[in-house]
């Protein structure tokens, strides 16, 4: 990171950031555009008509292959999706040699509204921890942050069984800022959250501390903050 690269927030603006000296960014901005436009015959996006899916992508799909659906709405063949994700991996693989990361997450800070985001910059440096990983991202300057990086690392976690209100099973799980104690909210009720032994479930770690967590299948998972 030897990024010459400074920032100011504009208060007229809501905090955004005005960006002075990048020398990497109109590079970014070139190969994010270029990915956005970038088409495979055997992947497609449609968010509306699956008939339209269906008719590009069947022909091309070999014996017992089914159509494979993935994120924002993207449908490929089993051979389409693996050449998406190595497109994908060459995408990324370009951003972390060719750009810095400071004034990338000042670019995606700004894209992703983070000045009066509800959660901060968590999206911009997600970015950043997905591109460079976690050592890069703990030495970067950060603004309206919502989340440490030890929480954003926080990964689903095997539980043993977790209730509420007797018996029943709950969907979220929220842990205390002030002690780590969980709780879930039903019915416009906070209630405390029991293990296996009732007693009150606790954090395992001070990362867990005013944290939300999704809980299914004894496994918690999708970490965020409330």
């Amino acid at each position: 990171m030897t990024t010459t690269c400074t920032v100011t927030q504009n208060w007229e603006c809501d905090g955004m950031l005005d960006i002075h000296n990048d020398q990497t960014l109109k590079t970014y901005q070139a190969i994010r555009n270029e990915q956005y436009h970038h088409t495979h015959p055997e992947t497609c996006w449609e968010f509306s008509n699956i008939k339209n899916v269906i008719a590009k992508l069947k022909p091309l799909l070999n014996e017992g292959e089914k159509i494979i659906q993935f994120a924002n709405g993207g449908f490929a063949t089993p051979k389409g999706l693996e050449m998406m994700k190595s497109y994908w991996k060459s995408i990324d693989d370009r951003i972390r040699k060719e750009c810095d990361p400071q004034e990338v997450y000042y670019y995606e800070y700004n894209n992703h509204e983070s000045c009066i985001n509800y959660d901060g910059d968590t999206e911009a440096i997600n970015i950043i921890n997905d591109i460079w990983g976690e050592k890069i991202a703990r030495k970067i300057k950060r603004f309206n942050r919502k989340m440490t990086i030890d929480q954003l690392l926080l990964k689903d976690i095997e539980i043993g069984t977790l209730l509420f209100n007797d018996d029943q099973t709950p969907n979220d799980i929220w842990f205390s800022e002030k002690d780590g104690k969980a709780y879930t909210m039903y019915n416009s009720t906070l209630y405390p959250v029991y293990d296996g032994d009732n007693h009150q479930f606790k954090a395992q770690s001070q990362h867990w501390w005013g944290m939300s967590v999704r809980y299914d299948k004894n496994k918690l998972h999708d970490w965020h903050k409330e």
